[in-house]
């Protein structure tokens, strides 16, 4: 992370090692003290805390990164045993060697007279040649270097071996001309980790850009669709509170007209009573001085009533114009520029065509998978506003989640999970943004009650229920009822009643309604319409619906 040398190396399962100060650092700009997540290959170390953070160091490699830069790890290795480091050089034997094999080599008469000596001088023994090692030359040292092969090799060799008759040089000719180039090839080496260290700065502002402008571009995206939100509630208000004006007025002039009606109707029977009986025995003044009276009866003075009713007369758009994301990369290796662009666009009506695909100048497209949940809240399915019995507008929204992909089905929005197990058990949780007490403040006209449908299209070992909401980190408390399996629940939220024991096996194709009284804090849920009553009480309204799947199942959150 650093591109220093390493400093108390941590060791990963990953095979991947960084200084016990940068995981530290990393660790705490994350604001995530438990659990670490590799920068190389994203393996998610989830053991690795604070507290036991230094019991990663790797002390083998702190050992031989300090040898290296002491230059220790150059000492010579015996050459009788190939594996401990020599301490003792005998002139006689030409050889180096550690201090049992001395012992061993120098048992024999013909050598009990040499005298080995300690190596105070790494550097003296250079001269030292190591014995051959093709089988049969053991006695002769490598004393020539063949330059056809590139090979040490023995007189032997070059005499009647592998080597005969190949242009060689005595060793430490060949050494010294090979120092020389070493000279040349470490001042490259210079050059060259100058450069990558040069390199590795603009990658640590490229990444470094690369992190807040992502963190930028995510806020403005978090504002413009909760401005949109915003806007879109506060337009639902308006036409909702106009609507009922004109259903308030209606209802007046209905009720005024059926009252005329009525005053109209009990006046004329009324007189229809009178007039009979004076017609057929009424005095002869009687019925001349009521038979002026009858014009007022005969007026048909009451309001004509006609219309047919509500009628949506223009739908309108409610569309976001258009809203469009790039990623600008550019990597250069082996003089090819590889320039990379991504780009994902939201656009046309309704909100609901969704585009995403990732470019590079060598022609390569693909599809990325997009999981796009959250757009399709509040709208009506094909651009329809409810009229003429078109589904209601959902009330909840639900971030976006790369293991849940959706696409809209008519009737709702189906979810489904497309993680990857790779042996362990998965399980990805999905929660709505709004809590049910925000759903509450935001749509008075529901009277407190908050309710949502789901349809099982393949589901085995998923949850659905509701969750609180929680800060990221944190493990939230929640009610989970596996809907495959009679009476199985989990969770510690609210309080279970007898009727969780009564809820049976449900099957793909089943539809599950629950509805949530804010104001009783109890949760009551219906399977294919059918009441199954309260399975929870005490149920406090902030929290969130949520459904947690297993890889491959599907739920279709339904409209209305």
């Amino acid at each position: 992370m650093c591109f220093n040398v390493l400093v108390e190396p941590i060791a990963l399962s990953c095979q991947h090692y960084f200084c016990l100060d940068c995981v530290r650092s990393k660790m705490e700009r994350t604001g995530n003290p438990d659990g670490f997540d590799c920068p190389l290959c994203g393996v998610s170390h989830e053991k690795i805390t604070f507290r036991n953070l230094p019991d990663y160091v790797d002390h083998g490699l702190v050992n031989h990164i300090n040898n290296l830069a002491k230059g220790t790890d150059n000492r010579a290795t015996c050459q009788w045993c190939d594996e401990a480091f020599a301490t003792l050089m005998c002139n006689d034997c030409s050889s180096v060697l550690c201090a049992d094999c001395s012992i061993a080599v120098h048992k024999n008469a013909a050598k009990r007279a040499h005298q080995p000596m300690p190596i105070t001088d790494h550097r003296a023994v250079k001269q030292v040649s190591k014995k051959c090692s093709v089988a049969g030359h053991e006695e002769y040292k490598q004393e020539f270097y063949c330059l056809r092969c590139e090979e040490l090799c023995c007189a032997y060799c070059l005499q009647v071996g592998p080597h005969r008759a190949h242009d060689n040089l005595p060793i430490n000719k060949a050494s010294n001309e090979a120092r020389v180039q070493m000279g040349r090839d470490l001042e490259q080496l210079g050059q060259n980790k100058a450069r990558i260290e040069s390199m590795a700065m603009e990658l640590n502002r490229v990444n470094l850009q690369y992190q807040e402008t992502y963190d930028h571009v995510e806020s403005l995206v978090s504002d413009r669709f909760a401005t949109f939100k915003q806007q879109l509630m506060q337009k639902e208000l308006e036409v909702r509170k106009y609507f009922a004006q004109l259903r308030e007025s209606g209802d007046n002039a209905l009720v005024e007209a059926r009252n005329q009606y009525l005053a109209k109707l009990n006046s004329i029977n009324e007189a229809g009573m009178q007039y009979r009986k004076l017609q057929n025995g009424g005095a002869d003044y009687e019925v001349l001085q009521n038979r002026a009276a009858m014009s007022t009866f005969l007026k048909l003075d009451i309001p004509h009533v006609s219309g047919t009713g509500f009628r949506l007369t223009d739908l309108g758009d409610m569309v976001i114009s258009g809203l469009n994301l790039t990623l600008d990369f550019q990597s250069m290796q082996n003089g090819t520029d590889m320039v990379y662009q991504q780009h994902s666009m939201l656009s046309g009506p309704n909100g609901h065509t969704y585009a995403g695909s990732v470019t590079s100048s060598r022609g390569v497209s693909e599809q990325p998978r997009m999981s796009s949940v959250a757009p399709p809240t509040r709208y009506y399915p094909g651009g329809g506003g409810g009229a003429g019995g078109a589904p209601a507008p959902l009330r909840f929204t639900f971030p976006l989640d790369p293991d849940v992909e959706t696409s809209d089905k008519g009737d709702g929005i189906l979810m489904r999970c497309v993680a990857v197990s790779t042996g362990a058990p998965v399980q990805v949780g999905v929660r709505c943004n709004e809590s049910f007490d925000q759903l509450r403040r935001a749509y008075p006209e529901d009277g407190g009650f908050v309710t949502w449908k789901i349809r099982m299209e393949m589901a085995m070992e998923s949850f659905v229920g509701a969750v609180e909401k929680t800060e990221p980190g944190q493990v939230p408390e929640g009610f989970y009822w596996k809907p495959t399996r009679a009476g199985t629940v989990d969770g510690r939220a609210g309080k279970l009643t007898t009727a969780v024991r009564s809820l049976p096996a449900c099957k793909n194709g089943d539809v599950l309604k629950f509805s949530y009284d804010c104001n009783s804090r109890m949760l009551k849920v219906s399977i294919n319409g059918v009441d199954r009553g309260v399975i929870l009480t005490d149920l406090h309204p902030h929290v969130c619906a949520c459904i947690i799947f297993s890889p491959g199942e599907s739920f279709t959150l339904l409209y209305g």
